[in-house]
This record gives C-alpha cells, sequence and structure tokens, in this order.
C-alpha cells in the first residue's frame, strides 16, 4: 500500500535518514537537504533550493511522478524471506544527470538488484540488492565498465594472536568471503 508520497514502504529499504528529492529524483540526506516543504501531511526534501521552489509553485505536478523512480528501479520484488541489503558506494567520473542515470540503468539491470538510486551532488548510489543474488564486485564491475570510478576504500586492520600461516588463511578467507 502506498504511502502519502506515493512509495510503497515495503519495497523502500532506504535509510530512514534518506528520502528522494521529488522534482529531480536524487536522494537527499535529510540531515543536508537544501530545503524543506510540508504538503498534504507529508515532509519533502530538496537537494537545492530551485527544486524547493519548482515544487512550491505546484506539488500535485510532481507528487504522481514521486512512486515513478521507485517503481523503475525495482527489478523485481524480494521473495518472501529473501535478505535485501542496501550498500552506499561513491561514484567517480560523473559530469552531469545523465550519467547518473546512465549508472542506475546499468545496475537495475543486474539480476538481484531490488532498487538503485544515483546521487550526482553526492556522487554515491544507494543500491537494495540480494546478497544472495548478485556480489557487490558485481556493482562496481558494472560501474567500471561504464566509464565511472566505484570509489572502494581499503583499510588496514592490525590483527593479533596469529600465530602460522594457517591463522593468516583463515583470516584472509573469511574477510574474502
Amino acid at each position: 500500500m502506498p504511502d502519502q508520497k506515493g512509495r510503497h514502504p515495503e519495497l523502500d529499504s532506504r535509510p530512514e535518514d534518506m528520502d528522494i528529492d521529488p522534482v529531480c529524483g536524487m536522494t537527499v540526506k535529510k540531515a543536508q537537504a537544501k530545503g524543506t516543504a510540508e504538503y498534504e501531511g507529508g515532509t519533502f526534501y530538496f537537494c537545492s533550493p530551485g527544486c524547493k521552489r519548482k515544487f512550491e509553485q505546484g506539488p500535485a505536478q510532481f507528487l504522481e511522478k514521486v512512486q515513478e523512480p521507485m517503481e523503475a528501479g525495482i527489478k523485481s520484488a524480494p521473495a518472501r524471506g529473501a535478505r535485501v541489503k542496501t550498500v552506499v558506494l561513491p561514484i567517480t567520473g560523473m559530469s552531469c544527470a545523465s550519467c547518473a542515470e546512465r549508472i542506475e540503468k546499468g545496475l537495475t539491470g543486474l539480476s538481484g538488484i531490488v532498487t538503485a538510486s544515483v546521487n550526482f551532488a553526492a556522487e554515491n548510489i544507494t543500491a537494495s540488492y540480494d546478497p544472495d543474488k548478485v556480489h557487490l564486485n558485481a556493482f562496481v564491475q558494472t560501474i567500471k565498465e561504464l566509464g565511472y570510478g566505484a570509489g572502494v576504500e581499503s583499510v588496514s586492520i592490525p590483527v593479533q594472536g596469529m600465530s602460522c600461516a594457517s591463522c593468516v588463511k583463515k583470516i584472509t578467507d573469511a574477510l574474502n568471503r
């Protein structure tokens, strides 16, 4: 059942601190929104003052579109009992909103993707996926094949208590999984 914004909460695994700008469709961190508006009992968050102004001039026209990006990003509804995870990946090399759309379409083409939403301004993608059907490496590979960089961070973690090569192998194997 859609909520007051026309979204389907049971399919929307977006983090609570995120929302979709109803004008441009970008993902917005609520705390970093450039504006908010109240309309028909709902709070709407905007990526820019321009989007807020457009919304205030005629909110109804944008509310009809709110569910379209959500539904367009759904490859298939997750099966009952399926594990759905959400990941936010930094993306480099985007120069316009068309780049963001291209990446979004490329990722929604992968089997196991529930939703994919690129935020051009924040230079990242928020994707919900079934880890039993698609691996995070496929996200990175697809983004690279489309001509963009997927920011993958590395970290050094000191590990104590290892006494042999077998210990190293067990830890390495576990981290690779």
